[in-house]
Order: C-alpha cells, then sequence, then structure tokens
C-alpha cells in the first residue's frame, strides 16, 4: 500500500489520499494521532507541505507512527 499524507487538494492516482479536511482525500484522518495501518503494511508514505504544520513533539511522534507502518 502506498499512503500520500497530508494531500491537501494535491490527489496522487494509485495512493490513498489521507487530509484531515481535503475534500480530494480517499480518507479523512487527523494526522496528529496514529494512523489505523496494522505494523508493517504500509510499502510507501509520500508528504510534502505537511511537517511544518505540526509542532516538534507532533512531528516526531508522527514520523515515529510512520516507521512503525512501513
Amino acid at each position: 500500500m502506498k499512503i500520500h499524507l497530508g494531500c491537501g487538494s494535491n490527489y496522487l492516482e494509485g495512493w490513498c489520499n489521507v487530509d484531515l479536511d481535503s475534500p480530494a482525500a480517499d480518507m479523512q484522518a487527523d494526522l496528529r494521532n496514529p494512523l489505523p495501518y496494522t505494523d508493517a503494511t504500509v510499502d510507501l508514505i509520500y508528504n510534502e507541505h505537511f511537517l511544518e504544520h505540526l509542532t516538534l513533539e507532533q512531528g516526531l511522534s508522527f514520523l515515529k507512527g510512520c516507521r512503525r507502518e512501513c
């Protein structure tokens, strides 16, 4: 599975696009919380222009969650 986190209006074909408020997203999720994926079930994670919207603590937690999922 390939997930595009914090997609906004940038929809990527062939990816599960995830965002809190975007109507373009395949799944609505608050990325400050753990994602609902089982450990080691995600092949690729992509995000851009997202981390700067998090505090340092939230960003580190987000990145640890990404590591768990891959």
